[in-house]
């Protein structure tokens, strides 16, 4: 799958966090890594039971759920909805 984002880009993310989130495979999300608390930013690979798998675009140099497993769904902070930078760019994120 090729990356759906850049080094350099800028994005617009909907907060979400403690609202009750209905994710689809695809969307891109904002978490915590639970090994070190930095936020990350994933695809959602599947949703289940209260749970979700995020994974990287870029497989070989990504660390995720393939890492440290699912998360809850409760962890997911935002969805990015937006990219506005930069200007040959701007746009909805998919």
């Amino acid at each position: 799958m090729l990356p759906a984002l850049h080094e350099g880009d800028w994005l617009i993310a909907r907060n979400v966090s403690g609202a009750k989130v209905d994710l689809a495979p695809g969307a891109i999300v904002v978490a915590r890594d639970p090994r070190d608390g930095r936020a990350i930013i994933k695809r959602v690979e599947w949703c289940d039971a209260g749970y979700v798998s995020i994974l990287g675009d870029n497989s070989s140099a990504s660390r995720d759920s393939r890492h440290f497993g699912p998360l809850e769904i409760g962890v997911i902070e935002s969805v990015v909805v937006l990219r506005y930078w930069p200007p040959e760019r701007i746009g909805p994120v998919r």
